[in-house]
């Protein structure tokens, strides 16, 4: 079993029930997944969706990701360096989490 929560080969195909609907809503977005035309993951909006743990560093080689909410859940422990290998981000935040040290 891995603790990695990053750990699907195909992100594009997450879905999960939410009885409020889409946090976001592009025409080709999932719940709280979005994707471009490659099937590339460019969104992931994982607000209060009760994520416990550590980032996994391989949140860092999700290269295409645009915008990346994990506000309202219980994330702790260093952001990761390889976050900054989001290059492609317009949105960000990581609000009501309980991470410790510097933003990288």
């Amino acid at each position: 079993r891995s603790d990695n929560w990053l750990t699907s080969a195909n992100y594009c195909a997450w879905n999960w029930y939410n009885p409020t609907g889409n946090w976001f809503n592009p025409s080709n977005s999932k719940q709280g997944v979005t994707c471009n035309a490659d099937d590339k993951l460019t969104g992931l909006n994982l607000y209060n969706k009760l994520v416990v743990g550590t980032l996994p560093k391989e949140l860092g080689g999700l290269t295409n990701l645009e915008y990346l909410s994990l506000e309202y859940n219980t994330l702790t422990g260093l952001i990761p360096s390889e976050i900054g290998r989001l290059t492609d981000l317009e949105f960000l935040s990581f609000s009501r989490n309980r991470f410790t040290g510097l933003i990288p």
